[in-house]
């Protein structure tokens, strides 16, 4: 079965992952990262899809371009969701890795987001 959860704001998506991280143990955490960017820490299976969050709270029109980085380098061949988020299919261990999504027109950095990938072994 498929879940999907569509948020009205930041603020609610929040409160969701508290609920979640509640209800099922994950160990997601939410913290104020720098300039007011979002870091954010997910555990995920392997074999699932996952969307990572960017928030460019700082663009309200929304309208702002941005990319994601994995180790400091631009990842190629994800999809980039109208949000900004970053949509990942089939997770693998080598996932694990921390992502960070920017503005293209200044290289603000948005969101940071810890992603631990577990499967059979971990």
């Amino acid at each position: 079965a498929l879940l999907q959860v569509m948020f009205t704001s930041q603020m609610n998506f929040i409160i969701f992952l508290f609920i979640l991280n509640f209800c099922l143990g994950l160990d997601n955490i939410l913290s104020s990262g720098e300039s007011g960017s979002e870091e954010y820490q997910i555990l995920a299976e392997v074999n699932k899809n996952i969307t990572l969050p960017c928030w460019p709270k700082l663009f309200p029109n929304k309208s702002a371009s941005v990319y994601w980085e994995k180790y400091g380098e631009k990842r190629s061949g994800e999809r980039v969701l109208n949000d900004g988020s970053l949509f990942l299919a089939n997770l693998t261990r080598s996932d694990t890795k921390l992502y960070i999504c920017r503005t293209s027109e200044n290289d603000l950095i948005l969101t940071k987001v810890h992603l631990y990938v577990r499967g059979m072994f971990f």
